[in-house]
């Protein structure tokens, strides 16, 4: 079990305010580096995946995930309003940004070994639920499963990236 993750704000619609946005990312940036072990296995040549954990991780630390107020927004505003700001001063991919963090004694970044896709209008909510219930990740694998899941895995600001 994750420890408990203190979001960088109580109400995720913050992200829909875009004077909010860079205290916003800066925090969550401040957040990841403060957990990145210095000692950690980097991840290692291939195509990257993110485990569950740290799938959880970000959508707690965003504040969409475990709040009072549950997100009803599809995918597109997480990937719009969350994810293209956290990442684009480095222009990276947002599972670049958890290399080097371990939970439950295991590297949140890998190679993938499973896919995960869904549908852009999806609310995130369900796109959570079937990740949990749908079997693709059962408990016994929420370290060893890593998903390549387009959120994470591409680059948001390369268009060749993300249309491949």
């Amino acid at each position: 079990k994750m420890k408990k993750i203190k979001p960088v704000t109580k109400n995720w619609e913050d992200w829909k305010n875009s004077k909010n946005t860079a205290a916003l990312v800066k925090k969550v940036k401040h957040k990841l580096n403060s957990m990145r072990k210095k000692s950690a296995k980097r991840r290692p040549l291939g195509i990257a995946g993110i485990n569950w954990y740290g799938c959880e991780l970000f959508f707690r630390l965003v504040g969409v995930m475990g709040n009072s107020i549950p997100c009803r927004e599809g995918m597109d505003f997480v990937v719009q309003y969350i994810c293209k700001p956290i990442c684009e001063k480095d222009q990276c991919q947002l599972v670049d940004l958890f290399d080097g963090i371990m939970i439950n004694g295991a590297s949140v970044v890998a190679e993938m070994n499973c896919f995960h896709s869904y549908t852009w209008k999806q609310p995130l909510q369900d796109t959570l639920r079937s990740l949990r219930g749908g079997g693709i990740v059962s408990e016994t694998e929420l370290t060893k499963s890593y998903l390549w899941w387009d959120l994470f895995c591409q680059n948001q600001h390369i268009v060749e990236d993300v249309i491949g």
